[in-house]
């Protein structure tokens, strides 16, 4: 009784949303999008519809082994899917650098003005408290000492107590050791089916 009752969901959800009219790519590209569905509720944490998202997986995933003559097909569109994937990461990647280089531009261009009107307020300011002062259309520029940033001079004369040890998990040797010898109380390595195309 409880079969038949998820294989009827299962079959209005299909139709609701076209999964049983779909070719093999198109639920390829269903599933992945509901993958990162998936994904994105488990960082808000919205178990409702995370439940309601693995019907649909399951729903699609059974479309998929329907259509298993396909699978070829399903995996060169994987491969097409990464690689436009990748592609845009390149790109933004590479938009990203352009966005780090300006903003270096701009902060030393600033730094170099800064420097000019520190110049000017220095030459032709007013002194007042030990501080310079310039008004100039209706803006006031003021000139002041104030701590700027560390400068490590002796780097092997600095104190033991300004000094910070990080201890970093070397997992790659880890996971290495546990496949020479096996799985310990502390970590393992669990066996994976993994799938070969020739």
């Amino acid at each position: 009784m409880e079969q038949d009752i998820f294989e009827t969901e299962n079959t209005e959800i299909a139709i609701t949303h076209g999964y049983n009219n779909m070719n093999t790519h198109e639920l390829l590209d269903a599933y992945l999008d509901k993958h990162l569905d998936q994904q994105m509720l488990d960082i808000i944490d919205d178990d409702e519809k995370i439940d309601e998202i693995e019907k649909h997986l399951q729903v699609i995933q059974s479309y998929m082994l329907k259509k298993i003559e396909s699978i070829e097909h399903v995996m060169i569109r994987k491969d097409l899917a990464l690689g436009e994937v990748k592609s845009a990461k390149s790109v933004y990647r590479e938009h990203l650098d352009f966005l780090t280089r300006k903003e270096k531009a701009i902060t030393r261009a600033w730094g170099r003005l800064e420097e000019l009107i520190i110049t000017l307020v220095e030459n032709i300011g007013e002194d007042k408290n030990n501080k310079k002062y310039l008004t100039k259309d209706s803006l006031t520029y003021c000139v002041y000492d104030s701590p700027g940033t560390l400068e490590i001079t002796n780097e092997s004369e600095v104190p033991d107590r300004y000094l910070k040890l990080e201890t970093k998990m070397d997992k790659a040797r880890l996971r290495k050791d546990i496949i020479k010898d096996g799985n310990t109380d502390y970590a393992a390595v669990p066996r994976k089916k993994r799938l070969k195309i020739k």
